[in-house]
């Protein structure tokens, strides 16, 4: 951790990564830079992804404080361009090498555990921004759970590429993706930009439309005759044509 430049002082490691990047519960961080940078290109009305990794380099909770700013150029200022979630663990066996990234959750703030690790997910969304070379910075602010204690903060500088271009069509084939998304309706348009099969209970045809729905389907497990009646009258009062397979 010392040759990484983790010390009582510092409090914590972060090493960061363009793109998807994913770590484990052992995962060992290399040398912190002095100047952390993030350089993304991107197509317009896309998004791109980013990732923090931290490791703890003291015995107690270290809390984290991750403050993106607006994507500028010029005198372009575009907020809200740059999210973070926290990056949700969960155990698949016995040993802490086998907890895996999960799910992604938005957070007021970050903890990295004792001596172990932690990982924020970036997001930027480049929609509706027109083409241009554009600049931000993330900073981060690290505390004990007091609050008390300070450590040094991290500043990140990002610049992003923005490309006169569109991808098209925005959903060419079906995508399912596998699991609801958690409630609440800024959850829900997120998961929507990304999937467009829907399985659960049945939106009706505008709500389709308003959330760009392709396809919905209804898992029916088992040969019960009356679950299956029951099921295949769910959709007609909500103005859905039906198949079955």
């Amino acid at each position: 951790m010392k040759n990484a430049g983790g010390t009582q002082e510092t409090g914590y490691v972060m090493n960061l990564a363009a793109g998807i990047g994913s770590i484990n519960q052992t995962w060992m961080p290399g040398p912190e830079p002095a100047q952390p940078e993030l350089a993304m290109t991107m197509a317009q009305d896309t998004t791109q992804s980013a990732s923090l990794f931290f490791r703890n380099a003291r015995n107690e909770p270290v809390v984290l404080n991750i403050s993106p700013g607006s994507l500028t150029s010029g005198q372009q200022s575009y907020e809200n361009r740059i999210r973070w979630r926290a990056v949700g663990f969960a155990p698949y066996g016995d040993g802490r090498e086998e907890w895996t990234p999960f799910f992604l959750l938005r957070r007021p703030f970050l903890i990295i555990p004792p001596r172990s690790v932690a990982q924020a997910w970036l997001t930027f969304d480049s929609a509706a921004m027109p083409p241009a070379d554009y600049s931000s910075t993330i900073r981060i602010e690290a505390t004990d759970l007091s609050g008390k204690i300070k450590f040094p903060p991290r500043t990140i500088n990002t610049d992003v590429r923005i490309f006169g271009v569109r991808v098209e069509p925005r959903q060419p084939i079906l995508v399912h993706g596998w699991v609801n998304p958690p409630p609440g309706e800024e959850y829900r348009i997120d998961w929507f930009k990304r999937f467009n099969v829907w399985q659960g209970p049945f939106f009706s045809k505008a709500e389709m439309d308003k959330y760009g729905l392709k396809q919905q389907i209804w898992c029916q497990r088992g040969l019960n005759e009356k679950q299956i009646r029951n099921s295949l009258r769910k959709p007609g009062p909500r103005g859905l044509p039906t198949t079955t397979g």
